[in-house]
């Protein structure tokens, strides 16, 4: 909700002393979404919506742990995004993006085989293979001939990327 008044019903539903579900979702998606993060995973129902079988409630969950470096929970509600929604291309993201911010390269690059392998590749994939240039060009010893490859498919999957023209 982006205005006052839409603000104010929300508000008056979640005073009553047993709101709906969606209710708890919505103001929860209103913090993560202001960046009330500490606010957020302090709701009394936070645990419940962040393990819940939608998979943007569960990553949310995972990226607001995240974010006030609760990282072992953060991990097991990324671990838990993975089990079930690997198809899920936000998922998989966001997923690779905290093992790289972990300093986990393999297991991010088992994420990107893992999904690219499962998935049949679309323009909006070449993200895969730009990450996995990324990593295998960060290697102790860069394989720059794995790193081209990836860069050449993303390329191919997406011709109008630029980012995939300027890591080549």
């Amino acid at each position: 909700p982006d205005d006052m008044e839409s603000r104010l019903v929300l508000a008056k539903v979640l005073i009553d002393s047993n709101p709906p579900p969606p209710a708890h979702i919505a103001r929860a998606r209103l913090l993560f979404e202001e960046g009330k993060f500490f606010e957020l995973i302090q709701l009394p129902f936070f645990s419940e919506i962040s393990k819940s079988s939608d998979w943007e409630n569960v990553l949310m969950g995972a990226k607001a742990y995240e974010m006030v470096g609760m990282f072992s929970k953060a991990e097991q509600l990324f671990e838990q995004a993975m089990e079930k929604h690997a198809d899920k291309d936000q998922v998989v993201y966001h997923r690779i993006m905290y093992a790289i911010k972990q300093g986990h390269n393999a297991k991010a690059l088992k994420a990107i085989e893992k999904f690219l392998t499962s998935s049949n590749p679309k323009a909006r994939h070449s993200i895969f293979y730009q990450l996995k240039a990324a990593i295998k060009l960060q290697e102790d010893t860069p394989d720059l001939n794995a790193a081209l490859t990836a860069i050449n498919k993303s390329i191919e999957l997406n011709p109008r990327s630029e980012k995939g023209f300027k890591m080549k």
